[in-house]
């Protein structure tokens, strides 16, 4: 595995993968792919069967694969403990090929996902006051962040990152009476629709709708909704339903790779 340190080189090697049978997960974007790269985060390593892209975190790395072999046997055991998600239809017969072939690397299925959607479409207005985060909830929005989501599976944005996505008001909060965060809801605008990325409400707070109130404030800003979940997840699940969201054919599927884990164990 070596370090890459230009997104020419990165992108060169993606290329050179795209050809006729060809399966890949969730690719990164360019954005993406430059910020790992100014950060020395961003690894790679090609074989006869494909290339293999691992963005680096404090605790783990993060797997993107482009695969035109799905028979021939890794080549190489990742370095550290790497998660990878899969996000597969029914019709997709080689991504779900995709996920055994990584199962006898060693991988282990430990999280399934469920994507809900919502169409365009009117909401209720929350009942109580959501703000837009402002830098200063920094430290309450992160460690709020960090109480309510695995490390491993919870897509946590790394702290440059986070102030960034504060500053791009992506962001809703609600407060406590001390003006304190007691719940956020972390969006992502893209082109056909608007993306919850988490919804997390304090412990000493919950069981009083805030939740609701936190997704009914983004509803009323935007056209079409997704989400994914835990596929049991019922409390979320309960929420996203009676918000308007539902089931589409997408789930997904999170394999760990423990380092010193090898295949048999």
């Amino acid at each position: 595995m070596r370090s890459v340190d230009n997104f020419d080189e990165i992108s060169a090697m993606i290329a050179a993968e795209f050809r006729p049978g060809m399966v890949c997960n969730a690719v990164p974007d360019r954005v993406v792919l430059e910020r790992e790269i100014a950060n020395k985060t961003l690894f790679a390593e090609r074989w006869d069967g494909g290339l293999a892209v691992f963005r680096r975190r404090s605790t783990h790395d993060i797997l993107s694969f482009w695969l035109n072999n799905l028979i021939a046997p890794l080549p190489f055991l990742p370095e550290r403990d790497t998660v990878v998600e899969i996000a597969t239809r029914p019709r997709d017969v080689a991504l779900r090929e995709s996920i055994a072939f990584w199962k006898k690397t060693g991988f282990c299925e430990i999280l399934s996902r469920v994507r809900l959607t919502r169409p365009a479409g009117k909401c209720e207005p929350p009942k109580i006051l959501i703000e837009t985060a402002k830098k200063t909830d920094f430290d309450e929005i992160s460690a709020l962040l960090l109480n309510s989501f695995s490390a491993l599976t919870g897509c946590l944005p790394e702290d440059e990152s986070l102030k960034t996505i504060i500053d791009n008001g992506e962001i809703l909060v609600s407060r406590d009476d001390n003006r304190a965060v007691s719940g956020l809801l972390h969006f992502k605008t893209g082109r056909a629709s608007m993306e919850i990325r988490h919804l997390a409400v304090r412990t000493d707070c919950r069981n009083r709708g805030i939740a609701d109130q936190l997704v009914r404030a983004l509803l009323i800003m935007c056209g079409k909704s997704v989400v994914w979940t835990g596929k049991e997840n019922f409390s979320a699940i309960h929420i996203y339903e009676k918000n308007g969201f539902s089931a589409d054919q997408y789930s997904s599927t999170v394999l760990l790779f423990e380092k010193g884990r090898t295949p048999n164990d």
